[in-house]
């Protein structure tokens, strides 16, 4: 049976902990475009109701479920990667799956 070299695993791991933590910082990249978005539609239901003047809670406006997953799609994913590259790392995952 092939036996994967523990400088591999070790090397791959830290890289997949390292693109986890980078993705963490993608986070506040896709609030600032999430807060565009409802800036963008509350101007666009103040140019359909002229005499609105409230917020975007008062308009009750609501995000569309794309938007929130793509908010919430980086840290989910950044978490999991980095729980992987632990894996990796200690040798735990190739000895489990591979016997």
């Amino acid at each position: 049976m092939y036996q994967i070299p523990k400088w591999w695993e070790i090397t791959f791991g830290i890289v997949l902990i390292l693109l986890g933590i980078s993705l963490f910082f993608l986070q506040k990249k896709s609030k600032e475009n999430v807060n565009y978005y409802r800036k963008r539609q509350l101007e666009e239901y103040r140019k359909q109701n002229p005499k609105f003047k409230g917020n975007y809670e008062d308009a009750k406006l609501i995000l569309p479920w794309s938007q929130r997953v793509k908010l919430l799609m980086w840290p989910i994913i950044g978490l999991s990667l980095i729980i992987i590259g632990i894996f990796f790392s200690t040798g735990f995952m190739f000895s489990f799956f591979i016997r």
